[in-house]
Formats: C-alpha cells, sequence, structure tokens
C-alpha cells in the first residue's frame, strides 16, 4: 500500500503497521515518534490533527 501526498498534513496522528511487511515513512512527514520498528510505525506531526491509520496483514507500506 502507498499513500502519496504532494504536501503531508502539518499536523497528524500516525498508526501504521504490517503483520508481515515494512512499514516505511518519508521523512518529509516529520512524525515525532512513539513507536517505530520494521513493521510498524505510530507516532505524530504537529498539535491534533487528524488520525491516519494503515494496517496490512501481507505487503508494505510506504507514506511518501
Amino acid at each position: 500500500m502507498e499513500l502519496r501526498m504532494e504536501q503531508p498534513p502539518s499536523a497528524f496522528e500516525l498508526h501504521a503497521s504490517s503483520d508481515t511487511g515494512d512499514v516505511d515513512v518519508s521523512r518529509r512527514w516529520k512524525v515525532d515518534y512513539e513507536e517505530r520498528s520494521e513493521h510498524s510505525a505510530k507516532g505524530k506531526a504537529g498539535n491534533r490533527g487528524p488520525s491516519i491509520e494503515v494496517k496490512t496483514d501481507t505487503g508494505d507500506i510506504y507514506l511518501k
């Protein structure tokens, strides 16, 4: 799964996970991570933004 934006939101909460795939978040997203591993990413940017939740059982997740 790939989510590509011209300009990432300035404020948001992120919860992304894959049971078997990788999670890759571009530096452009400026995430302050609470948790980060090969298969998951949890964090936020800015103050009080919308929630972005992405989950897959198989396959990679890319936020670009």
